[in-house]
């Protein structure tokens, strides 16, 4: 597949989607997270494994033109590739599957990232709804 082959497709989805989406609709689109140098496993089907050495590098251009034009149809970014690159300690050992915690990280960086496109402060208390107020009374 060739870069103006990707760039074309994704033109197309980010237009199909947003005009099938209420405008009132939180899309978000999410870049692709760091490949390790060496991918093992079955990632790479025999058809593509000529593929391996050069991914890495793809999925960083991929991420840039899909951000770049994620944002020309108003669509959030939340940048993963940025958020992971300097914890590949996280990464597998077969280069493209990661840990726990950092699905864990992703799954807060998502959360935050709804929140705050939201409106909502998650650093602040829910305000009380017919409740009493909690206070701090000093013994």
């Amino acid at each position: 597949m060739s870069l103006g082959y990707y760039k074309r497709k994704l033109h197309q989805f980010f237009s199909q989607i947003t005009s099938i989406v209420p405008l009132d609709c939180l899309i978000l689109w999410n870049t692709a997270m760091p490949l390790g140098e060496k991918i093992k496993g079955g990632f790479l089907v025999p058809g593509v494994s000529r593929l391996g050495p050069f991914l890495r590098h793809n999925v960083t251009e991929a991420n840039f033109f899909s951000c770049m034009a994620a944002k020309e149809y108003d669509l959030d970014v939340l940048d993963l590739h940025f958020h992971f690159r300097h914890s590949l300690q996280h990464r597998m050992p077969d280069g493209v599957h990661w840990d726990a915690l950092a699905h864990r990280h992703i799954s807060s960086l998502l959360l935050h990232h709804i929140a705050d496109a939201w409106g909502f402060d998650l650093y602040e208390p829910a305000a009380s709804q017919g409740q009493g107020e909690c206070t701090q009374t000093s013994v």
